[in-house]
């Protein structure tokens, strides 16, 4: 990932949005890069959710609040 021109625009944006308490969507088109965008979220400290597919619908609307409303 620290190849990828993406990834490094991604992780200057990461940067500036966290300095400015901005919050962000991401998303993907595949679960695999998914778990990728995980890792370097996990590796620089940034808390997430995460949802995909095999994200249960019954926990999908709690997920959606959360984001919505919890300012981390």
């Amino acid at each position: 990932p620290r190849r990828s021109g993406k990834m490094i625009v991604l992780e200057t944006l990461l940067k500036i949005w966290s300095k400015q308490k901005n919050r962000c969507l991401l998303f993907t088109q595949s679960k695999q890069m998914l778990n990728i965008l995980e890792e370097f979220l996990i590796e620089n400290h940034y808390s997430y959710l995460k949802m995909d597919g095999t994200t249960a619908i019954g926990s999908r609307q709690e997920l959606v609040h959360r984001y919505n409303t919890d300012p981390s």
